[in-house]
């Protein structure tokens, strides 16, 4: 079952739901089978205005959230697109919205990491989510942008530093109004415009340093740890989860209580403030009461 949790951890910060932390237990956001989805998948960029695609079965809407494409009612000098993706939210979740597929995966560099959208809101300062996923449910990470302009469409850039290079992204979920609290009615303030989606990821000429994409791909670590063997492969010691980022560097500061030649080094990009990283060991350890 896709949207099926024991725990799910949902970002906020104040007004904007950005940083601040809510937990809901075993909460089934949408129980349906992985296989009784049939998505037609798009080619990026994405403007919409390709009417060969079948618009009807591109995007899964969920918990009271619905995404279609229509003709531009916001049309001007700076959107002249004959064709726009809109948003309406008529539920009390604030987590509802909905999904799409990517034609070919994609995955991002150090250099390149963004997403930019054109975004026409009824209202200014309304956080978006827009979260990156794997169409299998075996990955996901969000990033968050803000209205600054109402009746108008501006430009929004998500960024995605940090995120694990090994991980292949095949989907994109839109949550706009990400704030606790809302009552969405599916009204004229509840209902947005998208367009031109552009992903500034890999090229066919970057390459990708080894390393895991999985836990499985892990090789364990032996206790103490103290990153001197240099016969072990570091490349794959580590995972990092939501832009953190955890490698083997040369000691910057070989000094005072530390004179070791290698050292751990941990990186947070511009993931959630839990973002970190993890590793397996080869034998199991109990703590002493």
């Amino acid at each position: 079952m896709i949207f099926s949790f024991s725990n799910v951890l949902i970002a906020d910060s104040g007004n904007n739901s950005a940083n601040k932390l809510q937990s809901f237990s075993n909460t089934d956001l949408q129980a349906v089978p992985q296989d009784e989805i049939n998505l037609v998948r798009v080619p990026i960029p994405i403007d919409f205005d390709d009417q060969t695609i079948d618009w009807d079965n591109v995007f899964f809407g969920f918990e009271g959230a619905h995404a279609d494409v229509i003709e531009n009612p916001q049309q001007d000098e700076f959107n002249e697109s004959n064709f726009v993706g809109r948003m309406v939210k008529d539920a009390q979740i604030y987590w509802a919205g909905a999904f799409f597929w990517t034609e070919e995966t994609f995955w991002f560099t150090e250099e390149k990491y963004t997403i930019s959208m054109d975004v026409w809101s009824p209202r200014t300062n309304v956080g978006i989510n827009l979260k990156l996923e794997q169409s299998d449910g075996s990955g996901q990470f969000d990033s968050f942008a803000i209205t600054t302009k109402a009746g108008e469409w501006e430009t929004l850039t998500w960024s995605y530093n940090g995120v694990n290079p090994q991980i292949d992204w095949d989907q994109i979920t839109l949550i706009f109004d990400f704030n606790e609290g809302q009552n969405g009615d599916g009204g004229p303030d509840w209902t947005w415009y998208f367009d031109n989606i552009v992903i500034n990821s890999a090229g066919p000429d970057d390459v990708r340093d080894e390393g895991p994409g999985t836990p499985e791909d892990l090789h364990p670590l032996s206790l103490p740890l103290d990153f001197e063997d240099d016969d072990f492969n570091w490349n794959f010691a580590f995972l990092g989860f939501e832009a953190g980022h955890l490698s083997r560097v040369g000691n910057p500061s070989p000094t005072g209580i530390n004179t070791s030649d290698w050292v751990g080094r941990m990186v947070k990009g511009s993931g959630p403030f839990w973002a970190g990283a993890f590793m397996h060991l080869d034998e199991t350890f109990t703590v002493d009461p």
